[in-house]
């Protein structure tokens, strides 16, 4: 079954379909693309069901699962991750090499240098966009915040130029990994009518935390939709593009308040988080 939802995570939709929410990994994806679908079923713990990865908007049911990572004749089980006592997974592969973060290179184009102020009912977040290394992505996200590129809204298909992100909520919070907005109807489906391609640069990895990337629904469909890390993520690198690192520590803690908020069973906040209004300035 394959889910229309913007990654890194499941809709509440996915979820009243049966589906659960299961962390990427690359050695999951190795599993998934090598397992025997002919296997026979074997038993499937509460820690298989915490730690298995998953491709990218792809929903697998525990049935499905279990009949994936059957033990087979003459082979160990395997698994793909290690796991906290709580269920979060740990990295078992070496986490890719910090790289700069990130610098002007001969025949980058220079641009003015450009921040993002998300003012949310829980404080500001100051975001440092990256022009030079995801140009199409920042003046995307620029437009939408302005109201200078028009965007079509998924549910009543009028065409607008309004402050796009202005009132949004972060629909989606997963503590120790990320938070994530910029769902126009809040239930992590909705964008504004429009695709466009990924924007990988060599010099921007998913190799620590308070990261600004696009949320997507697989190559090159990215639209509104945001998350910022609050961990180190490797496992996304070359699957969203990176465009905005968050600026300062105030700015931070803010980030870690919001990740650490009561959610419920989708992993949409309690009491909601709203980007009271984002604001663009040019230095």
């Amino acid at each position: 079954m394959t889910c229309s939802v913007a990654a890194p995570i499941l809709s509440s939709a996915d979820s009243a379909a049966g589906c659960t929410l299961l962390r990427a990994s690359p050695a999951a994806e190795r599993i998934f693309l090598r397992a025997d679908f002919r296997a026979t079923t074997g038993s499937f713990s509460s820690r298989d069901r915490t730690v298995a990865g998953i491709h990218e908007g792809t929903c697998y049911s525990h049935s499905r699962l279990s009949t994936l990572f059957a033990p087979q004749p003459g082979l160990p089980r395997r698994h793909p991750c290690e796991a906290c006592e709580d269920g979060t997974p740990r990295q078992t592969r070496r986490p890719a090499p910090r790289l700069p973060f990130p610098s002007r290179r001969k025949g980058d184009t220079v641009a003015e240098d450009l921040f993002a102020t998300f003012k949310t009912n829980r404080g500001d977040i100051v975001v440092e966009l990256f022009a030079n290394h995801a140009p199409k992505t920042v003046e995307n996200f620029v437009g939408l915040a302005e109201g200078t590129k028009e965007w079509t809204h998924p549910k009543t298909g009028e065409k607008a130029t309004s402050r796009f992100y202005d009132g949004l909520i972060f629909h989606r919070v997963i503590e120790g990994f990320m938070v994530q907005g910029g769902d126009p109807i809040g239930t992590g489906v909705g964008g504004p009518g429009y695709t466009f391609k990924d924007e990988f640069h060599p010099e921007l990895s998913f190799s620590k935390p308070y990261l600004l990337a696009m949320a997507n629904a697989g190559p090159g469909t990215n639209g509104s939709q945001f998350f910022i890390t609050v961990g180190a993520t490797p496992h996304l690198n070359q699957r969203h593009t990176i465009f905005g690192e968050v600026a300062d520590q105030d700015s931070r803690d803010v980030v870690d308040a919001i990740a650490k908020t009561a959610t419920d069973r989708s992993d949409k906040p309690s009491d909601p988080v709203v980007v009271e209004r984002l604001d663009i300035d040019r230095r």
